[in-house]
């Protein structure tokens, strides 16, 4: 007779928390970080620049309501692995960009698409496939890894984008 498999809930959790905190510090939350040299690299206003999370909020909204009726019916690892490849991707894009339009592209568009399909939607609903009981909980701890990886990744891009510039950060 084999033993019952362990629990992993607990585990899938975990996972949760770093994608959230991955995905949401590297992006929107290490925004201001970026403002004032992007601004002096392509000679651009703040405002200029600012446009960049209004693209984002407005991008993630809309995939949102694509991304959600995937997760119900397809490999949430699959979703989120993709979403992790093209937010990876735009990051590295990011850092060769030479024009102001390809960064509002890349960071208005494709980094918010890639929040989407691996930050909190998707791991909200990894959390709520594996409980039962105890979700609010489950979803709880891992939501909370959006405003810690924002304080983790705003601090550590400071200090990277000081020590060794903006675009080297970005990769």
């Amino acid at each position: 007779m084999s033993e019952p498999r362990p629990f992993l809930g607990w585990r899938i959790v975990g996972v949760g928390f770093a994608t959230q905190a991955l995905c949401i510090g590297t992006s929107i939350a290490s925004f201001p970080i970026f403002l004032l040299p992007i601004a002096e690299a392509f000679d651009a206003t703040k405002a200029q620049i600012s446009l960049g999370p209004s693209f984002f909020i407005v991008a993630m909204t809309l995939s949102g309501l694509f991304v959600g009726p995937l997760l119900d019916r397809h490999s949430i690892r699959g979703i989120m692995c993709l979403g992790t490849l093209l937010t990876a991707g735009c990051l590295a894009a990011m850092s060769r960009a030479t024009e102001l339009w390809q960064l509002a592209l890349l960071f208005g568009i494709g980094m918010a698409i890639g929040v989407t399909t691996m930050g909190p939607l998707a791991s909200s609903t990894l959390a709520a496939k594996w409980f039962r009981r105890s979700i609010g909980r489950a979803q709880g701890f891992t939501n909370v890894g959006g405003p810690a990886g924002a304080a983790l990744f705003a601090v550590a891009s400071g200090i990277a984008v000081q020590q060794i510039g903006w675009r080297t950060t970005l990769l």
